[in-house]
């Protein structure tokens, strides 16, 4: 239940979501809660924002709005003097949303919304390509890469020699799926393959019927070949029926699965598609969900199937049966999305170019442009001497660096107030185990510490633009303002309303007793339903007319027989009036008796046995009810002693200049 009230306030308009704010220190302050102001500027964009189009500036709307930002103010003004801002557990929580909401700021957004929009720009072909393939290990050595670039070279050197592709790739390539047919991968489309962005673009770069440049990516170097290219295929949802063929099927096994799909096909010009997939297919993952596969787009199943999937012509429309490597299917289509506009795609071309190697173009821009802001420099003799004097050890897991007392103090380098020290340095290289070791102990020692070094480097950067977002960024500085508040707000009322309410027994008990008659119970009656296992009319008969005279306990006596078959069983509830449609059709007088109902073997009838006057509800039966009118008398009273202890001045002149003023 809190769980669910701290979502619903830190969604609030004054507890999140403002994504702007255009006040300055220079604005008109609207009103003041005890010593500390509210600027017209703050006011109007959350009016403005939570109200969207029903924003009609008009004096009754302001002032209701206002009343609601006041009374939050005002409980924000308690919480900070309670220190709640300072208890453990909520600072850790807006450090994490700071984390959190500050990684869309460390990112270069222009190179972003390019790369953004190149993918959706891709998106609208599918490729098909081919490689050849020269692989390394996964922590490549240079002697690994190097090794790897020379089979790759080799191989380019056979092509420009005009030796035919696929027989360079057959006699080449490192990558044994692809090796025999001749490098071929198959259709992919954009984005489709994270952490390949150099792959992708020459899939999309090199004309059709022509090869690449060496390109690298995570497996090794590759030479790409674009043999066509396509309208995007996009992605479609679909259902389907299968008949499967076991690998070891018999001719009569293989013969027995087309004639049950050609029947099944047959019947769907007067059975649902759906109904046919829960009871005949044979793919038990989605037979129970009518066949539905869900979406996908190409290069997600085997070309028969995605071929099929892909023309039938419209929603609803269902293919003839087809083959696979699993068996017989028969495909409906339930949807497809096809040329999709940029701005509805945006968002999600977003979070994939994020969890893509591409997204690191973005954040080595934005380092670039943070040390070129904040004056980056490097104490380069502080720097070659930490190098100097690296042994062979630096390249393994065991290194422990030798740093002199004096030298650790030293700074290696300064971004903006934010400056490095040789022991920051000698720590990050001592936790970087891996990035030290993986290379071998062959490696170039300097060639291992640029790179750490240079990671180092951008980490300072980022953590140095962090501090600097409040101060860049009005809606940086503003939305942690509003989350700092919005938990704030949680916290204070949790301990001020909710918990006393469900807490404080004794303060509920008056409460309930002060004003118990509120909660009364609504007109009831008992009821009873009999449940009989037998469609005998006679039975039923003598069921009803036997229950008009005797108490369940009587009934089951009657007609239960000891050794036999249980005939009869009961239910007791006491109804109130309009929970349950059945009872509230009855007139409501001792002894009426629903009709009949069948559900399976088992009849039944419903039963008025008394009519209960309207009582005041005990409090445990109340509740509910109770805590929750506990919990708006505690705001209240809270609301009164926070008046008189943080006193609102309203400045008229300002307000009246809100009123019209869009």
């Amino acid at each position: 239940m809190k769980s669910i009230w701290k979502s619903i306030l830190l969604c609030l308009p004054f507890g999140l979501g403002m994504i702007q704010t255009a006040h300055s220190q220079s604005d008109a302050t609207l009103f003041t809660v005890g010593n500390t102001p509210v600027s017209v500027a703050e006011f109007r964009y959350i009016y403005a924002k939570t109200n969207g189009a029903k924003a009609t500036y008009g004096e009754a709307s302001l002032r209701e709005y206002l009343d609601l930002y006041t009374k939050f103010k005002l409980k924000v003004a308690r919480a900070r003097d309670m220190r709640l801002d300072t208890v453990p557990a909520l600072r850790d929580e807006l450090d994490g949303y700071r984390s959190q909401l500050a990684k869309s700021y460390l990112i270069d957004r222009t190179l972003v919304e390019q790369l953004a929009r190149e993918a959706y720009d891709r998106s609208k072909q599918d490729v098909f390509i081919s490689h050849i393939l020269a692989t390394f290990p996964a922590n490549p050595t240079p002697a690994d890469t190097l090794s790897a670039y020379r089979k790759a070279q080799a191989a380019m050197n056979r092509l420009k020699a005009n030796e035919a592709y696929e027989k360079v790739a057959k006699d080449g390539s490192d990558d044994a799926g692809t090796r025999d047919n001749g490098g071929k991968i198959g259709w992919f489309t954009a984005l489709q393959l994270p952490g390949f962005y150099n792959l992708e673009t020459a899939a999309y770069t090199v004309p059709v019927g022509s090869y690449s440049e060496i390109v690298r990516s995570p497996l090794g170097y590759h030479i790409i070949k674009v043999n066509e290219r396509r309208r995007a295929y996009g992605e479609v949802k679909v259902a389907h029926v299968l008949m499967r063929i076991k690998k070891d099927a018999t001719q009569g096994q293989k013969d027995s699965a087309l004639l049950k799909i050609n029947q099944i096909y047959t019947r769907l010009s007067q059975e649902k598609f759906e109904d046919l997939a829960r009871i005949e297919s044979e793919d038990k993952v989605t037979s129970s969900k009518g066949g539905e596969i869900g979406w996908f787009t190409i290069n997600k199943y085997e070309p028969a199937f995605e071929d099929a999937a892909f023309t039938v012509s419209k929603n609803g429309d269902y293919s003839k049966p087809f083959q696979s490597s699993l068996g017989w299917h028969i495909i409906k289509r339930l949807d497809r999305k096809e040329n999709v506009p940029y701005e509805d795609m945006k968002n999600e071309l977003m979070g994939k170019i994020k969890r893509d190697s591409r997204f690191d173009r973005a954040q080595e821009a934005m380092v670039t442009r943070i040390k070129a802001e904040a004056g980056f420099t490097e104490a380069t003799a502080v720097k070659d001497a930490f190098v100097k004097g690296l042994g062979k050890d630096f390249l393994g897991y065991q290194w422990k660096p030798e740093i002199k007392d004096e030298d650790r103090t030293k700074n290696v380098f300064t971004v903006g107030t934010k400056s490095a020290k040789v022991s920051e340095l000698t720590t990050y290289m001592e936790r970087s185990a891996s990035g030290r070791a993986r290379r071998g102990a062959e490696a170039n020692i300097n060639e291992v510490f640029n790179e750490l070094y240079g990671k180092f480097v951008q980490t300072k950067a980022l953590e140095y633009e962090e501090t600097q977002l409040g101060k860049k960024y009005p809606e940086f500085r503003s939305l942690m303002r509003e989350y700092e508040e919005g938990i704030l707000l949680f916290e204070a009322t949790k301990r001020m309303v909710w918990d006393k309410a469900s807490e404080d027994s004794s303060g509920l008990k008056r409460f309930y007793e002060d004003g118990k008659s509120k909660y009364m119970w609504g007109q009831r009656v008992r009821t009873v339903k009999y449940n009989v296992n037998s469609s005998d009319e006679k039975l039923l008969a003598k069921v009803n007319k036997s229950a008009m005279k005797n108490d369940p306990k009587a009934m089951l006596k009657k007609f239960n027989k000891k050794g036999a078959l249980t005939v009869i069983t009961y239910e007791e509830a006491i109804v109130e009036k309009g929970k349950n449609p059945v009872v509230d059709a009855l007139k409501w007088e001792k002894n009426t008796q629903s009709a009949w109902t069948k559900v399976a073997e088992t009849n039944s009838f419903t039963q008025i046995t008394d009519v209960v006057a309207p009582t005041i509800k005990t409090l445990k039966e109340a509740r509910g009810y109770v805590v929750a009118d506990y919990q708006e008398f505690l705001e209240r009273k809270w609301l009164e002693d926070l008046r008189k202890a943080y006193p609102v001045k309203n400045e008229d002149a300002a307000f009246n200049g809100l009123i019209g003023n869009k």
